[in-house]
């Protein structure tokens, strides 16, 4: 596991626990893992990889998770921010794959609990824990 992968799950799990506990992922932790983030690109150009205009697109999904958080109350800012840090991180096959197991393991914990009448249409249900379980599913699977 490279360095990147290793500070992208730690800040994710921090993200992860801190919005099961609180319902809400606290910036500063999104804020540094963007900087480093944007710090391993930086170097990886310096150190002679190209640049490609599809390495823009590792963070459309992010982008778009932002704007469904701006009109919409059910989709948080910060869970399109861990997104959009995730596009940092991985490239983007890696980051779809994440994601569709992340909305994979919210669907059934959420159609679960539907079932056994522990949330209703309103619940709020925080979204970094699945999003650390599809990065870990993703990191399995891609490996």
């Amino acid at each position: 596991m490279s360095v990147k992968e290793c500070v992208f799950l730690l800040i994710i799990v921090i993200c992860a626990f801190q919005d099961f506990i609180q319902k809400k992922i606290s910036l500063i932790w999104i804020v540094m893992g963007m900087m480093f983030g944007i710090g391993l690109i930086v170097c990886e150009y310096v150190n002679g990889k190209s640049f490609r205009i599809s390495d823009i697109f590792y963070l459309i999904p992010g982008v778009l998770l932002i704007v469904i958080a701006c009109v919409s109350s059910q989709v948080g800012l910060g869970d399109g921010l861990t997104v959009l840090m995730l596009g940092l991180y991985y490239p983007s096959s890696l980051s779809i794959l994440i994601l569709v197991l992340a909305f994979f393991f919210l669907y059934i914990f959420t159609l679960c609990s539907f079932v056994l009448g522990k949330t209703r249409k309103n619940t709020q249900i925080p979204f970094a824990p699945f999003l650390l379980f599809g990065t870990i599913g993703g990191l399995l699977i891609y490996a």
